[in-house]
């Protein structure tokens, strides 16, 4: 007791004056010494929650991967998560190029548009009036346009030439002259001195009686200029005889032709348009009747064009195509880093195992049969997989032999020995049902039977 009480005294003037050597020391020591364990508390509660939540994310993640995927498809995605992640930045840069080049287009185009149109266009309209009695034809009856006309009925012809135009014009301008020609042509074949054969018509004589010229002056586009003209078809083919009689001869072929010159001229949009052709009008007079046919000059329209910019209206698909990939592709390969990183696509053991085993089966069906391998004395080797039984069973010529079982037992027998591989229940057993494998054919089965059969079976 005396021992102990003179030692507390001790130590308490000790630590007094220790205290009264560093006043100031206490305080903090004594707030450190309150402080610390509630901060070491804070800090432990905070790593321990952090995991906590972590885990708790990385169960629901998988479990929701396990509710959609298939041990099969997680495997696949897990074994291709790189090309996955790949093809999603592929898709977001693409959205990217597209955005950019919709950011960057031009905002207008130069296009050649037309402001205005010309086209001239000329015809020949004709008839004949009956003028002699006939049992087919009343006098006074007035044929038209006809191929045809009879000349003792109906010898003269009368026609029109007529001249229009179209187009984005005042009015047009312009000279037509019609005349009749008396004329005998001929087409001769000529031969190159490279040996090209070419059709030249020759024409032997020609006589050229005027009809009308007359001038246009503010033709309106749609309005018609009119040139009236007839001709006697009895009185032409005498004018040919004569002609015949002069000359003495009558080379190539005769023909009587109303020819139309016309040169017609307009302005479109400040730009000056000339249209010259020449039409012809040919009638064959001979056996009672004569034949008309026109040959009319093919026309040419005319346009006035200006370069000009346009508008371009971007279509949706540039405007919002490149955003919606670039949001899609990001967001897929943002999701499948994360899913990846929470372990969504990983496999438990259990579930590779089986998807090994169910991979195997399918792999190396053909070397399967069904049915019930011999239950005797002979030597068992248990082998650990699958692959082992199909190698044992390709070596020895001999098939693998599944049984019906639940689980199945796999079993090769060669000779005195039957080897024999049976799969643990739980990855033996049905399970996501991703892999279907065909039932051997009966001839397989068949051949597989006599192959596993006994030696002394097969002799006896």
């Amino acid at each position: 007791m005396s021992e102990d009480a003179d030692t507390n005294p001790g130590d308490e003037v000790t630590a007094d004056s220790d205290a009264e050597g560093d006043p100031e020391a206490d305080p903090e020591s004594d707030a450190d010494a309150e402080t610390d364990p509630d901060s070491e508390r804070e800090a432990d509660t905070e790593t321990d929650a952090d995991p906590g939540v972590l885990d708790r994310l990385e169960a629901w993640v998988s479990a929701q991967s396990k509710a959609v995927l298939s041990p099969s498809a997680r495997s696949w995605i897990g074994g291709y998560v790189i090309v996955v992640i790949a093809a999603c930045l592929v898709v977001a840069a693409a959205g990217g190029f597209l955005t950019y080049n919709a950011q960057t287009a031009p905002e207008t185009e130069l296009q050649t548009q037309t402001v205005g149109t010309w086209e001239a266009s000329t015809d020949y309209s004709h008839g004949a009036t009956v003028t002699n009695e006939s049992i087919v034809f009343e006098t006074g009856e007035r044929l038209e346009n006809r191929p045809l006309y009879f000349t003792r009925l109906s010898p003269v012809l009368e026609g029109e030439y007529v001249v229009s135009h179209e187009g984005d014009t005042e009015g047009a301008v312009g000279v037509v002259d019609v005349r009749l020609v008396f004329q005998a042509t001929e087409e001769i074949e000529r031969t190159d001195p490279d040996g090209q054969t070419t059709t030249e018509t020759v024409t032997h004589w020609r006589e050229t009686d005027p009809i009308a010229t007359e001038e246009i002056d503010g033709l309106a586009p749609g309005e018609n200029k009119t040139v009236a003209f007839e001709v006697n078809a009895t009185a032409a083919a005498l004018r040919l005889e004569e002609i015949e009689e002069d000359l003495g001869a009558s080379p190539g072929t005769q023909e009587v032709v109303v020819v139309a010159d016309t040169a017609l001229e307009a302005e479109v949009e400040g730009e000056r348009f000339t249209e010259e052709r020449t039409d012809r009008l040919a009638i064959d007079p001979g056996g009672g009747t004569y034949s008309v046919e026109a040959t009319l000059e093919p026309g040419e329209s005319y346009e006035v064009t200006e370069t000009v910019e346009v508008p371009i209206e971007p279509s949706p698909i540039e405007v919002y195509g490149g955003p919606i990939l670039i949001v899609v592709g990001l967001l897929a390969a943002g999701l499948v880093t994360g899913a990846n990183y929470l372990g969504a696509f990983a496999l438990t053991p259990l579930e590779r195992r089986r998807l090994t085993y169910r991979r195997a089966r399918v792999d190396h069906n053909k070397w399967i049969s069904r049915g019930e391998a011999p239950d005797d004395d002979r030597t068992v080797v248990e082998l650990q997989s699958l692959e082992d039984l199909v190698n044992v069973a390709i070596d020895s010529d001999r098939r693998v032999i599944e049984s019906a079982a639940t689980p199945p037992t796999y079993a090769v027998v060669v000779d005195d020995v039957r080897y024999v591989f049976e799969p643990p229940a739980e990855i033996a057993e049905d399970g996501d049902g991703d892999f279907e494998w065909s039932q051997p054919d009966d001839e397989a089965s068949q051949t597989g039977d006599k192959a596993n059969q006994p030696d002394d079976a097969t002799s006896n």
